[in-house]
């Protein structure tokens, strides 16, 4: 929606824009005009990919930055519809759920997930809520300082960037209980107002919150009726009868003799 509609926010990346342009990535580079939005997107993600895939590439490291905050607009304001989060989260929240849940009872010691820097924003969207305008303002505050907000609340936003990574910790205290921790990138995270540790169980209730138990009706829109499961049933039962006409209406029929054939056979 960000992508299709009007870009609210394309004057405060004017100064990326120049930056890319003066790197000599023109608008020509990717096929578009230089009032095309998709300009900054394209250059962006070519300028992201060959610094983590090419050793001799070579830009300026405040240019690799813009576009890592760039970039997190379109990371981040996906996370405002919570029912993406929970369609992206889901899956894996199971795993580390049951995971937690068999701690004591369970040989295994480590889990390891690898994913895209979507995941990582939509895994601390949980905890961490972010908004795209805290997004665009600490551009502003670093690079467009004229329309730099001050008013706006502060550390609200994570960035994370490529090779970022997540560490859920478990650890036992001197009084038995168990106790989580949450780091992105070593450093430890405030995920329950304001600590960097809570309790095994809340840590557990808060991903199980978020997990949905049937994807019908966010696929759907709406809860699948019996109506409705009545009609795909017959949807598909006439599917069924259909393919098997047609895979007998194709198949090669046995030729039959005529008389003077059969004669001349016998």
């Amino acid at each position: 929606e960000l992508l299709e509609n009007d870009f609210i926010y394309e004057n405060d990346f004017n100064p990326l824009k120049e930056a890319l342009e003066k790197a000599g990535f023109t608008p020509k580079t990717f096929n578009r005009t230089r009032d095309d939005r998709f300009f900054i997107n394209a250059a962006c993600d070519f300028i992201i990919a060959r610094t983590y895939s090419q050793k001799d590439f070579k830009v300026d490291e405040s240019l690799i930055d813009q576009c890592h905050l760039f970039s997190s607009v379109y990371l981040v304001y996906p996370v405002r519809d919570m029912q993406i989060s929970r369609l992206s989260n889901t899956p894996i929240f199971r795993i580390i759920v049951d995971s937690l849940k068999a701690i004591g009872t369970s040989k295994e010691k480590v889990l390891t997930f690898s994913g895209h820097d979507t995941n990582v924003h939509h895994i601390l969207s949980v905890f961490y809520p972010m908004e795209c305008e805290c997004v665009v303002n600490e551009y502003r505050r670093l690079y467009n300082p004229s329309r730099y907000d001050p008013s706006m609340k502060k550390n609200c936003y994570l960035q994370v960037r490529f090779t970022a990574n997540i560490i859920i910790e478990v650890f036992e205290a001197e009084d038995k209980k168990m106790f989580v921790m949450m780091k992105l990138n070593g450093e430890e995270l405030p995920i329950f107002q304001g600590k960097t540790t809570v309790e095994l169980s809340q840590f557990i209730k808060a991903l199980s919150d978020e997990i949905e138990p049937s994807f019908d009706h966010l696929c759907l829109g709406k809860k699948p009726t019996n109506k409705f499961l009545i009609q795909t049933l017959l949807a598909t039962i006439a599917t069924i009868v259909l393919l098997l006409i047609l895979i007998w209406w194709i198949k090669p029929k046995p030729r039959v003799q005529t008389e003077p054939e059969y004669i001349a056979a016998n």
